[in-house]
This record gives structure tokens, sequence and C-alpha cells, in this order.
């Protein structure tokens, strides 16, 4: 539930947990849903994700309203080759079904409460047996899907009803509008100035209240906002809340009804393009109005935020030479990131960070660590056979050039490693115990070794210095760690497993549960006893990098077999 919940989040879409929850059991017992709620809530969009997320084909349409049964099962085309001139071709339900044999599918059906209520009917069987019957060139054919690989979503905006054997057919999802703390949240991640995130969020609350078709979505609140930052003092706040947000004149009436009856001031009478700026204004009743200009002149609501200064006094100045193992200049961000990152018990002092410390030297505070980093420190995580690797502190790396790190660890290598080295890293010394290379112009490290382990490894001492591209730092993690024997026993393992086992399927013509025990523990010894060997041969227990499945297929003797996974490996993470 979490990784496809981080997923969704990752592609920009907040739902809240229920809704997700209730998603991914959908997606798990592969059953038919239908997404309700006001437009705007992100019903389609999720679902766009969803078929990322499973690695499927995408296949949605579009409901109209009228759309009937012949609409969804055919397509009209036009066509130089018929006498009529328009072809007949299979719709979205066949399509899918079609699709599905072969690979993943998820099919959308947006809006669906916009077809003529007798589509209920079509969809029963479709929904329950995965089959619809179409009839092309005066021949009539079954064309029957793979629910294993099918998934199918229903949208509504809920304007009308469905029929109650359709709806014992699918999981139901209401989709409500967001509660204003979470888009509070998710504005404050999109780097909006806190003036502007209340506005928002003040504007947000307005929509709800107010009656209207829809709520204002996170993306027009997002859009809106990103607006009035490239405006500046041009930014004018009726204009825009029409235009991002309201965008109907009817609508328009409505909202401003609202406003007025929100606040006890005693307002001018309505008109088309009364400005709605002063509804958002901390004004003191005493003020006296400025006098106004004859000409039009862009507007934004005079808000001002309460807010609580702290200021972080360094603790301790610098006047003398200082060596450190880690600095990089003071800010918000840079602080933020290294609480963040380190995750360092809290001190009596704000200047206190664990092993970190903010220092002032001259007129500029730095972030500074004594101690060396070890490789650890810097790496968040380490999965997959391509030995992907996550570095900390990867938006200050990205942002700042005045960072300077320096790294010392040991680190266990293969004994052929600097075959490989040599090969991505400019060779700057070369001898048996002592190497140096550079990575660009950013990462210059040494290897110093310190003993011959065994025949297949043998343990370094590596010191890293980062000064003008520190993010290449993961390049030379990443390399490392594709050197190191317990990647490399396992990747040999892994692919052993790939090229004997992986999605390979193993017949037993028989539904006896003891013939069938009888070989799965054949497979998994064999599996085990080349794991035992390499583990004993090496003196590291391998691990599985990538996803393994083996299948077992067994029925009664016809080949009609039923089929289940008998052996199941996700890759796995080394930090």
């Amino acid at each position: 539930m979490n990784e496809f919940k981080n997923f969704i989040e990752s592609k920009g879409l907040h739902f809240q947990d229920k809704q997700l929850l209730l998603l991914y059991t959908a997606i798990k017992l592969n059953k038919p849903v239908l997404l309700r709620g006001l437009p705007g809530t992100g019903k389609t969009e999720i679902t766009k994700v969803i078929a990322e997320y499973l690695g499927a084909e995408y296949i949605f349409y579009q409901c109209t309203l009228g759309t009937t049964e012949d609409d969804l099962i055919y397509k009209i085309l036009p066509s130089e080759s018929t006498k009529s001139g328009v072809q007949l071709i299979l719709g979205a339900l066949p399509e899918a079904l079609k699709k599905s044999q072969k690979t993943r599918v998820v099919l959308v059906l947006d809006e669906f409460d916009k077809t003529r209520p007798s589509c209920d009917a079509l969809l029963l069987d479709f929904l329950q047996n995965y089959r619809v019957s179409t009839r092309i060139s005066n021949s009539e054919k079954v064309i029957q899907g793979n629910p294993e690989n099918l998934w199918v979503f229903i949208t509504s905006n809920d304007e009308r009803e469905f029929s109650e054997p359709l709806l014992r057919r699918v999981i139901s999802i209401k989709f409500e509008p967001l509660k204003p703390e979470l888009v509070r949240k998710i504005l404050e991640s999109k780097g909006f100035k806190e003036d502007i995130i209340t506005l928002l969020v003040q504007l947000y609350k307005d929509t709800l209240n107010a009656g209207l078709k829809k709520p204002a979505t996170v993306q027009e609140l997002v859009e809106l906002g990103k607006a009035i930052e490239v405006l500046g003092d041009q930014a004018d706040w009726s204009s825009l809340v029409y235009s991002y947000v309201i965008k109907d004149d009817y609508e328009w009436q409505k909202f401003i009804e609202y406003l007025r009856n929100r606040n006890s001031d005693d307002y001018n009478d309505y008109n088309d393009s009364e400005d709605i700026t002063e509804y958002y204004e901390n004004i003191d009743s005493n003020v006296e109005e400025e006098e106004q200009e004859e000409l039009w002149k862009p507007r934004m609501p005079r808000i001002s935020v309460k807010t609580v200064k702290t200021e972080i006094q360094e603790k301790e100045v610098v006047d003398r030479e200082k060596t450190v193992s880690f600095m990089v200049q003071y800010n918000d961000d840079s602080y933020d990131r290294i609480v963040k990152d380190f995750e360092p018990e809290p001190s009596n002092h704000p200047a206190i960070l664990g092993d970190f410390k903010v220092i002032r030297d001259g007129e500029e505070k730095w972030i500074i660590r004594e101690d060396p980093l070890t490789i650890r420190d810097l790496v968040e995580q380490v999965t997959g056979t391509d030995s992907g690797v996550k570095v900390k502190l990867k938006e200050i790396f990205e942002e700042y050039y005045d960072l300077r790190v320096y790294v010392k660890d040991k680190v266990q290598l293969t004994n052929d490693f600097y075959k490989r080295l040599t090969k991505k890293f400019k060779v700057l010394y070369y001898t048996r115990d002592l190497m140096r290379f550079k990575y660009y112009d950013g990462v210059d490290f040494i290897l110093r070794k310190i003993s011959d382990d065994n025949k297949y490894w043998s343990t370094w001492e590596i010191e890293v210095v980062v000064e003008y591209r520190p993010k290449d730092l993961g390049e030379v993690i990443k390399a490392l760690f594709e050197n190191n024997p317990k990647y490399v026993v396992s990747k040999i393992f892994t692919e052993w497993i790939e090229e004997n086992y992986h999605y390979k399927e193993f017949r037993v013509p028989s539904d006896d549960k003891e013939v069938i025990n009888q070989k799965v523990n054949e497979i998994r010894d064999e599996i085990e006893k080349c794991r035992r060997a390499w583990a004993e041969e090496w003196n590291y227990e391998p691990v599985i990098l990538s996803n393994i499945k083996v299948k077992l297929r067994y029925g009664d003797g016809s080949w009609d077999y039923r089929e289940e996974y008998i052996y199941e490996a996700e890759k796995v993470k080394f930090l």
C-alpha cells in the first residue's frame, strides 16, 4: 500500500488514504471500479497513473450525452473501399478484451453517467464474464478477454443513477474534495510563499462552500499561484480567479453572491465586473478607504500572515584556519536538507545538528562537519540489477556549487575491479596497492589497499573529495557497489535463476496435492542448493536482484491446466 501511495503522489496526485486503500484493494483483487464524485476531483487522472503503475496499455473511451450500446462495441470510420463509404471496426469494449489476451490493459469508460440507461445491461455480462458479442461482416463472434490482465474503471459525475445489477458488479469509490489542510500541504510542497498559500487555501474553502458545480482543483490553484508569482505587482485577483478557477459567468455570479453573504460589511450592488479583491483583505475598519483612481489597475488582496520569527545564532565564530570534512553555505534550504537527510537528534542549541554545526566565517555562515563522512552516511538506498544509487543531499548537490565533502571509508572490491574503473574514470595514479581516479572536475578519489582477503576480493580504504560537481559522487558510489563482492555474487546467482527459472513453467499432469508438493519442494531445493554453494564459495550470502517468478501448471491430465506461482522473490535493497 505504501509503495502504491508513494507512486501516486510522485505523479503529483493527492487523495485521502481511505480512497487509495480501496483502489489498491480493487487493483489487487482485479475488481471493476466505479469512481464517483464531482468533476475535477481526479477520477480520470488517477486511472492514467494506475495504468502506468501496472505497466498496462491504456484504453480510454469518453462517453457523451446519449452514448449507446453500439457506440461501446463498434467504431465507424470513413473508408473508400466500401460502398457505404464507412467501415465498422471494434470499439472500446472488444478492443480491451482482445488486447487483454496478450497483455495488461486498463479500460476507462469516462463519464458513464452520460450514457443511455440501457448501457448498464451491456456491462453486466462484460464485467462478470469478460466477454462481448460482436457482429461484423454478417458474422457473429464472441470475444473473450483474460480477467487477470484487464482492469476496468468507470467514472461518473453522478448525473444519473445506475441499475442495481451493475452496482453489484463494481466496487464504488466516492471521490470527495480534498480537505483544506491537505491542500495547504500540497501548496507548501510547491514552494509558494506563505501569503500566497493562505490566499489560495481561502479561495479553495470558498469554492467548496459556494455551491458551485465543482470546487477549485489543486492543479487550478497551483497554476493560479504561478500566475501570481509571474505577474507580481501586475497581478489582478478578480481577473485571475475568474480565468483560472471559475471560468463561467453564471458560476461567477453565484460565487460573488456567496462572498457578499459571508461578509457582514455593506457592499455595493452586484454588477458583472465586480471586484472581489476586498473580500480577501484584512483591513482595519477604522482605516479610511483610499481614493479610487478612474483608470483600472491590477489589485491583489492586502493580506498579512502572522508569523513567528526564529533566528539561528551560530555556535562558533572561526578566527583561524580550520580543516573540516563537510561544508555548505548556510540558508533555510541547506539547514532543512541536513535535518531531513541525516535525522540528527535534537540538541539544546539550534546550531548543533548531531555531527553538523552552524559556524560563522567572516560575513558568511556555513554548516560544517569535522569528522569524515562514510559512504553509508551519504547513500540513501541501493536497489536493482542496475545498482541504482539514491544519494542524500541531492537538492543541495544540484543547486549549490560551493559544497565541499570529504568521505573516508573501507570498501570490499572484487580483485578485478580496476578493469572497470579505468574505463569509466580518468586515471591519475595506478599501482597494485594505490590507485587514484577522477570523474570530470568534481570528484577525486583514492583507493588504498588494506588486505587481500581471498581469491575473489580484497579490502580497500577509499578517500573521496567532492568540490565542484558533487552530484557525481553518486556515480562513484555506483561504480564501487557494482564491484562489491556481495553484489557480484548476487548478480551471478540472479542470472542463473533468470536463465533456469524466471517465469518458467513446470507442468504436472495431476491436481494431486502430494504430486504438486513434491515438485514444489524439488524446485525450491534446487534454488537453495545453488544459493548455499555460492555462499560457501564466496563467503557471502547471495540475494535476488530482480523480480523472479516460477509458475506451476497442473490439471487432470487433459492439459486444461490451472496455474499458480510457487516461487516468488522480489528484488532487494542493499542499503
